[in-house]
This record gives structure tokens, C-alpha cells and sequence, in this order.
């Protein structure tokens, strides 16, 4: 009887799809990193609000009970009222 050894190349395109993988998954995740010296810049703010509001919104309370019909959605009215 003839035994046949399995021969260790069939290994390889395992072991190279591996590192391929590895390599895929790898490479975006450093890709994304920045030197230790960098500062997120600070967003602009501004000093005042560009308009006043319309109404006082802690004084209209019966508006904010009904906030979705502003939408004029008859579905979401629907689903609201369940």
C-alpha cells in the first residue's frame, strides 16, 4: 500500500489569504490615525443669537402637547395617536 502525503503547499493560499485579510482590515484602521502633536481645532462660536425667538417656548406649553401637527402628516398623526 501507497500512502500519500498531503504536501504542505496546499497550506500557503490559506496562510496568503490570511494575511490578505489582514492586511485589508489593518491598513484603514492606521490610515485614520494623526500625528501625537495634533489639536482638534475649536468650533466657531458666535456671541449672540442671529434673531430673537417668536414666542417663549417655557410659556407655551399646549403647543409642545401637540409639536407633531406642525408636520401636517396625516400618518404621523396616526402613529402618534396610537
Amino acid at each position: 500500500m501507497i500512502r500519500v502525503r498531503r504536501s504542505a503547499h496546499r497550506a500557503q493560499p490559506a496562510r496568503l489569504a490570511h494575511a490578505v485579510l489582514a492586511a485589508a482590515l489593518g491598513l484603514p484602521v492606521l490610515s485614520c490615525t494623526v500625528g501625537p502633536d495634533y489639536v482638534a481645532p475649536a468650533p466657531p462660536q458666535q456671541d449672540a443669537w442671529s434673531r430673537a425667538l417668536a414666542t417663549d417656548p417655557a410659556g407655551d406649553a399646549a403647543a409642545l402637547d401637540t409639536w407633531w401637527t406642525q408636520f401636517r402628516d396625516p400618518v404621523l398623526d396616526e402613529l402618534v395617536g396610537l
